[in-house]
């Protein structure tokens, strides 16, 4: 005779909310790591990555919340503004990115106080031509 176990029936809506909840702590704390570890190592690239992880966070809670309250449209327009500021974050790293690469002058704010500060040293009596320029992460100065 053959026995049968009888499991609990699993309530599919109370599965996918707490898989959506468990998913969306996963990303808020990795995306906070991110977000950290980006700020103390001056890194462009892993900031952006904490952008994406934390709009993976609010494309989520929306779309579960849009879901919940009966507007499943929520979810596509989560989508479509979190794409919104992806771009426009990989915009600024890009500009960022070319401007170090293409040996651009730091500013005229930057070479004004500059000027400032070398003609007032002890010894110099005039700056003639002053021209700086990024490469990397380095300022170089043509004084």
């Amino acid at each position: 005779m053959a026995t049968q176990s009888k499991a609990a029936p699993l309530n599919e809506a109370a599965v996918i909310r707490n898989l959506s909840l468990v998913s969306v702590l996963g990303n808020a704390v990795l995306s906070g790591f991110k977000l950290f570890a980006g700020i103390t190592g001056h890194s462009s690239a892993m900031i952006s990555d904490a952008v994406h992880s934390f709009s993976d966070v609010l494309t989520t809670l929306i779309g579960i919340a849009g879901a919940m309250l009966g507007f499943p449209v929520l979810d596509s327009v989560a989508s479509v503004v979190i794409c919104l500021f992806i771009l426009k974050v990989s915009y600024d790293i890009i500009k960022d990115a070319v401007t170090k690469l293409l040996d651009t002058s730091c500013g005229t704010e930057y070479e004004e106080k500059l000027r400032r500060f070398i003609a007032g040293q002890n010894g110099v009596e005039g700056v003639d031509l002053l021209h700086t320029r990024m490469f990397g992460n380095k300022v170089y100065i043509d004084l």
